[in-house]
């Protein structure tokens, strides 16, 4: 009777074969979910709740791009702010230096005024054309260019209507309609934004929310328009009447007085959109906190669990190594010792 001694059969490493690659391939599914938390085929554990879980991922994707647009929206309200906050100020500090300059009666005091106007005109100019992730915040909804033209421009335009005029009461009368009328040089020639807002946000699914003004706000046209006017009343370069310099700052100051409450007001509005961007935020917070949850619960594997199966695969792996190098070194000598 024949006897079968020597080699393994081919089947049976085969067999081996395959069961080394298993044991491959379960150990590195084990090493992936202890290393992230998640199971690596979520589809065979999950079976008729799988459509649960895409509606989870769904969820998890639209709240990234809403927590995501909810943050530049707050970094441009806040920049807003922050510009608005720097044209109170700069009104605020010119109204008392041309005060005091109109109270001297040094020529040098008015003169240095008028440069403190020239720049602090030019300061707003700046603040007003600031512009955010490729978006000038104050051109509404042409907001690919500057919101206004420069600070020179402003002040040769305000100038030249001021220059004009017979006197004081007329002249301020002349810029006052030059920069309220539609047809006007500030709306056809200084004012470079678009006609409409800029595009509402939309932070959350169904709300919307606008809260950028334009450069052609009446408080930020009319600060324009007062600091322009008391540069040019102090500035004895120009044209204007020396008699008349006098009446045209006292009125540029009323002007920028006079302006502190829309400009207020303006910063309320602006401060009460970051309010609710605030609230919005925490709220997609608290949501994303939530669907994490979820998700974990649906595609989550415990990473303990998983450490110990790895090692569990990982010693019978080695025993399975071993058992095949064995057979492997058999031999009719050995076997007959």
């Amino acid at each position: 009777m024949a006897t079968n001694i020597g080699f393994p059969a081919q089947p049976r490493s085969d067999l081996m074969a395959r069961q080394i690659a298993d044991l491959r391939t379960r150990s590195d599914t084990a090493r992936q979910e202890a290393v992230t938390g998640l199971r690596a085929d979520p589809a065979a554990a999950l079976g008729g709740r799988l459509a649960e879980l895409h509606d989870v991922e769904r969820a998890l994707t639209l709240n990234a791009q809403y927590r995501e647009i909810t943050s530049l929206s707050q970094a441009r309200a806040a920049t807003i702010q922050a510009a608005l906050g720097t044209l109170s100020d700069i009104s605020v500090d010119l109204q008392v230096k041309a005060q005091a300059a109109l109270d001297s009666p040094l020529a040098s005091a008015s003169a240095a005024v008028a440069a403190a106007a020239r720049q602090g005109l030019g300061a707003i100019v700046s603040a007003l054309n600031v512009s955010q992730a490729g978006r000038a915040l104050f051109a509404g909804d042409a907001g690919a260019g500057p919101a206004l033209a420069d600070a020179e421009t402003i002040t040769t335009s305000a100038t030249a209507i001021l220059e004009a005029a017979p006197d004081a009461a007329t002249a301020y009368a002349d810029l006052v309609v030059a920069f309220d009328d539609p047809g006007g040089v500030f709306a056809t020639t200084l004012y470079l934004g678009g006609t409409g807002d800029a595009p509402a946000t939309e932070i959350a699914e169904g709300e919307r929310l606008g809260y950028a003004p334009r450069a052609n706000a009446p408080a930020l046209r009319e600060m324009l328009r007062d600091m322009a006017a008391l540069a040019a009343a102090l500035d004895r370069t120009n044209a204007i009447p020396d008699d008349q310099r006098a009446a045209l700052a006292e009125q540029a100051i009323g002007g920028l007085r006079n302006g502190a409450e829309p400009m207020a007001a303006l910063v309320a509005s602006v401060g009460s959109a970051e309010e609710r961007l605030a609230d919005i935020q925490a709220r997609h917070e608290a949501a994303q906190a939530a669907l994490n949850t979820s998700y974990n619960a649906l595609a989550g594997r415990d990473q303990f669990e998983a450490a110990a199966e790895l090692t569990a695969l990982e010693a019978q792996l080695e025993t399975t190594y071993l058992t095949t190098a064995r057979l492997a070194n058999l031999s009719l000598a050995n076997f007959l010792r």
